[in-house]
């Protein structure tokens, strides 16, 4: 099963702003709380399960903590879905059920746990739309939800040798990234986000594109700098800043 990239947009909402006592984060950045938010999960309708995993922690007193699937737009038709909080529910095509709840899970103060979503491409492309919500069962008000657009490009588009040409060294890096990638057109960007979603740089992408960046303005951390084209994401790299 892989796991597909995440990309972090932030959307806040008067409801996000309140205290919440269900805390959640990304299993890959636990220390960003993410409540309230719209995260985009890409993938390619090559895979069979596209995934995002989020840890949900209990700041407050002992409750029982149910989670449930709303389904908010598709652009996959056939697509199916599934989510899993302690067990996982059965696969569903989209439409045939928009909404579906699980059972409880009892978490003391601090206490969290591992919540799947599973969107099921099935060899189509397009965007699908999930809301994911953490509720106490027995006050239903307390609870917290993020937004997750599974994103499903044609695997046609990413090429091997596509992805074997983006080079980023060195890394980690701490002054000068150099950067090049053969392949891009006068429609190619790049573009380098740190994991909240943000842009920090972004640069259109010739044919032979060669950059050599000063990071040393950016705060230290884990980016993804990514090459686009068609809106759709060609080949991302992982890379890490030191100062």
């Amino acid at each position: 099963m892989k796991k597909a990239l995440l990309q972090l947009v932030f959307v806040l909402t008067s409801g996000f702003l309140t205290a919440q006592s269900i805390q959640l984060a990304l299993e890959t950045d636990t220390a960003t709380i993410i409540n309230g938010t719209e995260i985009t999960v890409t993938g390619d309708n090559s895979e069979i399960d596209v995934v995002v995993d989020i840890r949900a922690t209990n700041m407050g007193a002992s409750k029982s903590i149910k989670t449930k699937k709303i389904e908010m737009f598709y652009g996959v038709s056939t697509s199916r879905n599934a989510i899993c909080w302690n067990v996982c529910t059965a696969p569903v095509e989209y439409g045939t059920n928009p909404i579906v709840t699980t059972d409880a899970i009892t978490l003391a103060n601090g206490a969290y746990g591992i919540f799947n979503g599973h969107l099921y491409p099935q060899s189509v492309t397009g965007n699908t739309k999930l809301r994911y919500v953490w509720y106490d069962e027995n006050n239903p008000n307390d609870s917290a939800y993020v937004d997750v657009i599974f994103e499903i490009s044609s695997a046609a588009s990413i090429t091997e040798t596509q992805i074997a040409s983006l080079k980023v060294y060195p890394n980690p890096a701490s002054s000068l990234l150099n950067i090049s990638f053969d392949g891009g057109n006068n429609e190619a960007r790049l573009v380098m986000r740190n994991l909240l979603g943000e842009v920090v740089y972004a640069d259109v992408v010739s044919q032979y594109y060669k950059k050599s960046l000063d990071v040393s303005q950016f705060n230290r951390g884990v980016y993804m700098i990514s090459i686009l084209a068609e809106n759709k994401v060609l080949t991302t790299k992982k890379i890490v800043l030191t100062k």
